[in-house]
């Protein structure tokens, strides 16, 4: 395999387990004119639940000589106010990550690079906000709605403003709201239609299994058997009509 292969890259080494990388170590170690090029971010370990272990990264990155690393400065991502932001909240304390082998380094924003958000107010949105909820006397149910509810706002009012993305007008495809599980998506998706607001769940399962599909199965029962007072009065009670009792 080295011989036939003789140069190899691993993307996303930090999802990468043990036994996967004794692997690629045991065919390129002993083998002359190869080389095998790890690319990760330990901050970016995602996958701990299918067997990824953060922890071997780290155990591989110190066996490798310092002249043999290379990091990437650059972030063209983001825009050069957001990025700021960022750097400032992770740099304002030692061990942000709360691990000593993971360090936090500034990330720049290249000259090369063009800024594809332009705020014409003239106050302009602040790139990174934090909100603070002192509800510790409250429940978690109660904490979990609050928060839905301050996204939605947030998202009302950054639709109403005047920010626009490459001159357009910001709209609500624009805006991705990042969840740490499925229940919160569902959550945070019912509080947005309560306020008119559209939005879709990215995740791998059937369309078939979506809230929406269950509200368009009675809909669809009573376009097609029109003469039915069942269907009828069930498509009546979806969210799709303002009835509460028929």
């Amino acid at each position: 395999l080295a011989h036939k292969f003789p140069i190899a890259f691993i993307d996303e080494f930090q999802d990468t387990d043990h036994i996967q990388y004794s692997i690629f170590k045991s065919i390129y170690k002993a083998e002359e004119d190869t080389c095998l090029i790890m690319i990760g971010d330990p901050k970016q370990a995602i996958y701990r639940f299918r067997g990824a272990d953060i922890y071997t990264y780290l155990a591989v990155r110190k066996t490798i000589p310092s002249n043999n690393r290379y990091s990437l400065v650059n972030n063209y991502r983001t825009s050069k106010n957001l990025l700021d932001g960022i750097n400032a909240f992770f740099s304002g304390k030692s061990n942000p990550f709360m691990a000593e082998e993971l360090e936090f380094t500034s990330a720049k924003f290249p000259d090369t690079n063009t800024n594809p958000i332009v705020c014409k107010k003239s106050n302009e949105e602040a790139p990174l906000k934090l909100i603070e909820f002192k509800s510790s006397d409250r429940s978690i149910e109660y904490i979990k709605n609050e928060i839905a509810n301050s996204v939605a706002f947030e998202c009302i009012k950054l639709l109403h403003s005047e920010l626009r993305i490459n001159d357009k007008s910001l709209q609500e495809s624009d805006i991705t709201i990042l969840v740490d599980t499925h229940s919160n998506a569902q959550l945070v998706q019912h509080t947005l239609w309560k306020y008119g607001l559209r939005s879709i769940i990215r995740n791998k399962s059937s369309v078939f299994n979506s809230e929406l599909a269950n509200q368009l199965y009675p809909l669809l029962y009573a376009i097609s058997y029109p003469k039915v007072n069942g269907y009828i009065k069930a498509s009546l009670l979806t969210s799709f009509f303002n009835v509460d009792a028929v």
